[in-house]
């Protein structure tokens, strides 16, 4: 499914960094992160970009209280605590790697730019953005499937809690229906929010493939790339 050297985005969910195996811990858990970095350090042979939400520190869209802008901004930093753990970690075990930020989280890494990020892949770094787009408004989600057309990702990783896409949701459906393989037009019209929609147009438009899978899953990464794991591809079909 995958070839050596290719380059592959890993959409982090900020949430996951602080589970457990057992259950949520919120802020970081140093066994979670670790496993995810010596995940990326056995699969070196590819170039990784990771795109780092901020779920696990705060969630912006369901800050009621504030303006959404504040609230997406607040957001942005929660990335960067995320995104400085992945440095250390991946620093720590042997793994180069490159921290680029923008928006709010100017002055964490080095300022993003696409051609610098595409000089670190070449440079088999591995590259962590934090900080979103850089504005409010726009998800995490939709910022992976841009830094992914900006420095030519060919594949979307999207790791999180879900281990893919069902018709309707499992916890409420128990004939729920797992999809193997969407298209991102049925995505949308059936409003199945495993991202959100500016993600899954940007993705169409640009022909980006994505993978929705459960990164808590033991070995989740391993199991993605030599295709034993269980998740839902989203193409233009």
């Amino acid at each position: 499914m995958f070839q050596p050297g290719e380059r592959l985005l890993l959409k982090l969910s900020g949430e996951v960094l602080g589970r457990t195996s057992t259950g949520e811990s919120g802020g970081i858990v140093p066994e979670t992160l670790k496993s995810i970095c010596l995940q990326i350090k056995k699969l070196s042979q590819y170039r990784w970009t990771i795109v780092v939400g901020g779920g696990n520190f705060f969630r912006g869209g369901n800050a009621s209280w504030c303006h959404r802008s504040t609230a997406d901004r607040i957001g942005m930093l929660a990335t960067g605590m995320n995104g400085l753990a992945l440095h250390e970690m991946l620093e720590h075990l042997g793994v180069p790697s490159c921290l680029l930020s923008c928006g709010v989280c100017s002055g964490i890494g080095e300022a993003y730019d696409p051609r610098v990020a595409r000089f670190a892949l070449s440079n088999e770094k591995v590259v962590i953005c934090v900080g979103g787009s850089g504005i409010g408004h726009v998800t995490t989600d939709t910022t992976s499937v841009l830094r992914a057309c900006e420095i030519d990702c060919s594949v979307i990783l999207k790791g999180s809690s879900v281990e893919g896409v069902y018709d309707a949701d499992p916890k409420y459906h128990k004939d729920a229906r797992f999809l193997s393989c969407i298209t991102y037009t049925q995505a949308i019209q059936n409003r199945w929010k495993v991202m959100d929609f500016t993600a899954f147009t940007l993705a169409q438009e640009f022909q980006k493939k994505i993978c929705v899978f459960s990164i808590l899953s033991p070995q989740s990464l391993l199991g993605l790339i030599d295709g034993t794991l269980r998740h839902t591809l989203i193409s233009c079909g």
